[in-house]
């Protein structure tokens, strides 16, 4: 679960 968290914040991060 945790890695899903960090996935999302690191593709949000790339997106932005």
């Amino acid at each position: 679960m945790a890695q899903k968290l960090l996935f999302v914040k690191e593709y949000s991060m790339f997106n932005h």
